[in-house]
């Protein structure tokens, strides 16, 4: 299961396309006619965020307009449609190939890579031709400030969470076809756009002649040939360092840490990953290792079945422990990767650092490709489901449980603001419980209990704390209305600190909303026993006296 924008370095910097040529109208509502019976009769299961009736909608509105509209319009349109679904494996390419299969859009790109950090849109990489920009903040693409430019983009991109969206579907707005398809700029043959760097504001206008082919590795352009980006080229940092290489791995010895890099789930070619995690664990065992770190930020997927060996490898290591064991994800972290992120919450003590994954936890995968019969566009249309995490669970994605957002400024200066985390990491209670919220979530009650059970142990000093966290997490789990989860933890609660008159109130408080009118009031009148004159007392008495009328009535 793999899906991210594969990308061929060219030695050139103009680019030649095969492009859909001279097609009717006739033509192209035959192709629009072919995707909406494949679509409808071999994947309906793909109606699942968005409705048949919707769907059909959408086609029928285009099909009124092909007459009217031009080609890179009607592309773009299919992909919208397409898109509808917003599963990260189904969709249209209109700027890159998917897995070398032919480009046929036409579609250009100006010479720029986009990355958005979280102090706005930046150029991160540029031909040497337009090097004045790189680093540059971008304000204003064609008729639009940046906000609203990206705005208008998103219902191109097959968005399966806003993480997909920031790695995949922000380098549209370098295309000028389909800025002119949605409305962002007036022209396709030229757009303006407007940059600050330094304090000072840059206007510039890109020709469709400087049309080239973006050579960026893992969403980066890199200091090569004619291309530039704007990290300080002085140094590299781990995450970054020789980016042809699917996985690496570094000792770090003053941290006493291994820090391993798993930029793609695939094979190279001169070492597998079994071969590579063997030589990896060995090292571990062999050396005075205290952490274990793996990065998958970059990892947009590969094959999910060669997971197996760094999962087993960690359940099994020594480092399988809090505060020992770290995984950095981020707004790459797609597919293949997503399942081993699935498997690594599921089965170790990982903690996981850095930003959301741009995959769904259980989620639609490996696409077919269905080509349409005039314009030969190919159509990725997923097939596959892939749960591993419990059917309720509908997460968009993995969320870290220590969050980390780069700046532009961390990415000039090499700063990896994620292995700094980890490097600096203590453990606090706060993180320790949203872990066992977690697990909750997950109906996962016996870790999670397992866990909860360990906290004074871990935080002699805190209970007080523990017993407002563990509450919290009960009063949360109930808002999202799963009410077994928090009845379990609200339980454990009271078998934690039964001297507590607040943990038998909120117990009593989920009993009654569950209905459990007897054990509702037995548990309110235990605290009127406990705290009769206090504030939880006075609740309870409260509760009763509510009870009593409702039940009268």
């Amino acid at each position: 299961m793999k899906f991210f924008y594969s990308i061929v370095l060219s030695a050139s910097f103009f680019l030649a396309f095969t492009q859909v040529k001279d097609l009717s109208a006739d033509q192209w509502r035959e192709d629009l006619r072919f995707l909406q019976k494949k679509i409808t009769t071999e994947y309906p299961h793909l109606f699942y965020r968005i409705t048949q009736e919707e769907f059909d909608e959408k086609v029928e509105e285009l099909f009124a307009e092909i007459p009217d509209l031009k080609d890179h319009e009607i592309i773009v349109r299919m992909a919208s449609i397409v898109a509808s679904f917003k599963i990260g494996h189904t969709g249209i390419s209109l700027t890159e190939s998917y897995h070398g299969s032919v480009l046929r859009t036409g579609f250009h790109q100006f010479p720029l890579n986009f990355y958005l950090f979280k102090d706005g849109l930046f150029v991160q990489g540029v031909h040497e031709k337009y090097a004045h920009l790189v680093g540059a903040e971008v304000l204003r693409i064609g008729k639009y400030e940046t906000k609203e430019a990206l705005i208008k983009i998103r219902p191109v991109v097959s968005i399966e969470n806003e993480q997909f969206f920031k790695a995949y579907g922000i380098n549209l707005l370098r295309c000028p076809e389909i800025l002119n398809a949605m409305g962002i700029s007036a022209e396709v043959s030229r757009v303006s756009m407007t940059f600050k760097k330094h304090g000072e504001i840059i206007e510039e206008s890109f020709d469709i002649t400087d049309a080239a082919h973006v050579p960026s590795t893992y969403g980066f352009v890199v200091n090569e040939a004619d291309w530039i980006n704007f990290r300080n080229a002085d140094e590299t940092p781990y995450w970054l360092m020789n980016l042809n290489e699917k996985y690496r791995f570094d000792y770090l010895e003053d941290a006493r840490a291994i820090y391993v890099r798993q930029s793609e789930i695939k094979d190279d070619s001169k070492e597998s990953i079994s071969q590579f995690y063997r030589k990896v664990f060995q090292f571990v065992e062999q050396n005075e290792v205290e952490k274990f770190i793996l990065d998958v930020r970059l990892n947009g997927g590969g094959s999910g079945h060669l997971n197996l060996p760094v999962v087993l490898g960690l359940i099994k290591s020594r480092l399988n422990q809090k505060g020992k064991l770290f995984v950095i994800i981020g707004r790459n972290t797609f597919s293949a990767a997503q399942n081993l992120v699935n498997q690594l919450e599921t089965y170790t003590d990982a903690i996981f650092v850095g930003e959301p994954t741009s995959s769904n936890v259980n989620s639609w995968g490996d696409p077919k490709v269905e080509t349409l019969p005039n314009s030969q566009l190919d159509v990725r249309l997923s097939f596959l489901w892939h749960q591993e995490k419990h059917p309720l669970d509908l997460r968009i994605w993995t969320k870290p449980d220590v969050s980390i957002e780069m700046s532009s400024m961390d990415y000039a200066m090499n700063r990896d603001v994620a292995l700094n985390a980890i490097l600096n990491f203590e453990e606090s209670l706060y993180h320790a419980t949203i872990d066992i919220e977690r697990l909750y979530e997950e109906k996962d009650y016996e870790r999670a209990s397992a866990r909860g059970k360990g906290l004074g142990a871990r935080f002699p000093h805190d209970e007080a704390k523990i017993r407002s966290h563990l509450n919290t997490i009960g009063y949360s789990l109930m808002r999202k209305d799963m009410m077994k989860a928090a009845l379990e933890v609200l339980i454990l609660n009271t078998q934690l600190y039964p001297h507590s008159p607040n943990t038998w109130d909120s117990l009593a408080e989920c009993y009654l909303k569950l209905n459990d009118v007897q054990n509702a009031i037995k548990y309110y009148k235990k605290v009127i026993e406990m705290d009769a004159e206090g504030r939880a007392g006075d609740n309870a008495r409260v509760m009763l006296k509510t009870i009593e009328r409702h039940m009268g009535n």
